[in-house]
């Protein structure tokens, strides 16, 4: 890591302007300061543009906004036309979704770089998996692996006494449990 020179819009400044988060792809930092009261005007040079990463859009009808680096800080530029400054929203995923006998999820809505859970629904027995939201709008994961649990119960009565017994199997074991009575 280098410092800025002075004079220059850093790290403190890119996050101050709102454009540090992975949504944005820019080239602002360490870019020269100008100021409105030095007699050497801003010139290009002290201009950077700022765009959506892929997988994310701008939430206005522009693509891109301008910043100037001035007195240290970044302002919205309008001298090179009227662009807003917007901000980038990730793209939700569609496709490439959890799926699989017995699995369930709560990846709706999830964007791009977000997170989601896939797991076993109830009546499935298995561990639960991470899907992360790719900036193609789809979801990447290994789906669960949900086996199907089955619970049988058996009574039987005699003149004596009475017996039951449950039995809970699943495709890797079984397991039983009695009490008399």
């Amino acid at each position: 890591y280098a410092p800025p020179p002075l004079n220059a819009c850093g790290q403190g400044a890119v996050d101050d302007a709102g454009i540090a988060d992975i949504g944005y792809l820019h080239s602002c930092l360490n870019m020269a300061s100008c100021s409105d009261t030095q007699a050497d005007p801003c010139t290009p040079l002290h201009h950077c543009l700022v765009l959506c990463n892929l997988g994310y859009t701008m939430d206005s009808s522009f693509p891109f906004f301008w910043m100037r680096c001035l007195d240290n800080q970044f302002v919205l530029y309008t001298g090179l036309g009227q662009y807003p400054k917007s901000a980038c929203n990730p793209n939700p995923c569609t496709t490439s979704w959890p799926s699989g006998l017995g699995v369930v999820h709560d990846c709706n809505g999830v964007g791009t770089d977000g997170t989601c859970t896939a797991s076993c629904g109830s009546g499935y027995l298995g561990a639960p998996t991470t899907f992360t939201c790719q900036y193609d709008e789809k979801f990447q994961g290994v789906d669960p692996t949900c086996v199907q649990s089955t619970t049988t119960t058996t009574t039987t009565s005699t003149t004596s006494s009475s017996s039951t017994s449950t039995t809970s199997t699943t495709s890797s074991s079984t397991t039983s449990s009695s009490s008399s009575s």
